[in-house]
């Protein structure tokens, strides 16, 4: 099955969608004013696009084009991929926020623009060319088979800081990559107040779209822990059928504690200085599958917890601490990062230092002010 898999992989990215977009490149003609959004792993408009699709909406002249498969099948994926192809062989303008194997496939006409988008703030999780030695993604050998990355003419990102793990990971050059800020975020800025929800938003575990999963924790033991609050499951699009559809600005905007583990959520969320909590019950085996940019323990702005009942109790402080700024709650071998212990008490006591979130995560967000949707289309000439 494996090989059956990889054999189709191989005529579709060597021949089917080169020769296919060859024979679209003698029929049309790239129109400047032609705009296509894509994406392989999504049925529609991602967070990152709908900002910048909403404003050139409302410019006159611009003709605004989407390709998504309608499911994660095989059959619906590789036959959008050819309607992709046409698209893509008019288009001005292509804008992606994720890997897209049929652009790579193929040599960009010159007069088209490729924006990535990337689904991601800041660096936290290693991801493209920067792991090929693991088990999640594609190895060294694949990589050479099927090249990725390698079309883009812009790459906008949250700060100046990560540029460089950016440029390892599409193996491309730092120069295309500009601290433009994230579309999505614009909206993070605008004045929300948090109502009494407990958002759940790990990442996923598995080696790609049709592996992933995430069965680790117990909804039902937190809904008991904290029956006045609302607990939320929002996983990770490659988890299907599982957890909220749910828009993920606005849900973080009413959030007031988030529990996650190596999601990139934690920089959206850092905009908001709230409390967040690391369940990361796996730690050493996902370091081993994917690493981290960053070592993880020195990075997170959050105490890391193990299990539910270390999960509970660090529920329990960030909620006093978003009573008062100087409750103390008591806490049972909770790791301590971004939080400060004050050891004058007999019993391991902490509260959450607010503080600490801006001053660990800025400068991986530094680019974020409300404004990266405009600065990215002004930079395009739009």
């Amino acid at each position: 099955m494996k090989f059956l898999s990889f054999a189709l992989s191989f005529f579709e990215y060597k021949m089917l969608w080169p020769s296919y977009f060859a024979i679209c490149k003698i029929l049309y003609k790239v129109d400047e004013n032609k705009v296509l959004f894509a994406d392989a792993f999504a049925s529609d408009l991602t967070d990152n696009m709908t900002p910048i699709y909403t404003a050139l909406e409302k410019r006159d002249g611009l003709s605004l084009f989407k390709s998504f498969p309608k499911d994660m099948s095989r059959i619906s994926r590789s036959k959008e991929a050819l309607n992709f192809l046409k698209l893509y062989s008019q288009c001005g303008t292509l804008f992606l926020t994720d890997s897209m194997l049929p652009a790579y496939a193929v040599k960009k006409r010159k007069k088209t623009k490729v924006v990535q988008l990337w689904h991601a703030c800041g660096a936290f999780k290693k991801w493209g060319y920067s792991n090929l030695s693991g088990s999640f993604g594609v190895n060294e050998k694949k990589a050479k088979i099927f090249p990725m990355h390698n079309c883009y003419d812009l790459v906008p990102v949250s700060s100046a800081e990560i540029i460089p793990h950016y440029a390892e990971a599409f193996r491309c050059s730092e120069d295309i990559i500009k601290p433009l800020g994230v579309p999505r975020t614009d909206e993070m800025f605008l004045k929300s107040t948090p109502e009494k929800i407990i958002l759940y938003a790990p990442t996923f575990r598995g080696e790609n779209v049709t592996s992933a999963h995430n069965d680790s924790i117990d909804i039902e033991k937190l809904k008991n822990a904290f029956p006045d609050y609302e607990i939320i499951e929002k996983y990770h699009p490659f988890v299907k059928c599982k957890g909220e559809n749910l828009n993920t600005n606005e849900i973080l905007k009413k959030t007031e504690v988030l529990i996650t583990d190596y999601s990139s959520i934690i920089f959206e969320f850092s905009l908001l200085n709230r409390p967040m909590i690391f369940f990361a019950y796996d730690l050493e085996e996902y370091r081993k599958e994917r690493d981290f940019y960053y070592p993880y323990e020195e990075f997170v702005p959050g105490p890391i917890v193990k299990n539910m009942d270390e999960l509970i109790e660090a529920i329990k402080a960030a909620i006093a601490a978003n009573t008062s700024a100087a409750s103390l709650v008591t806490s049972s071998n909770i790791s301590s990062v971004g939080l400060s212990t004050n050891s004058s008490i007999s019993t391991t006591t902490t509260k959450f230092d607010f503080a600490s979130v801006s001053k660990k995560l800025d400068k991986y967000m530094s680019a974020c002010d409300g404004h990266s949707t405009e600065r990215i289309l002004k930079e395009l000439g739009f």
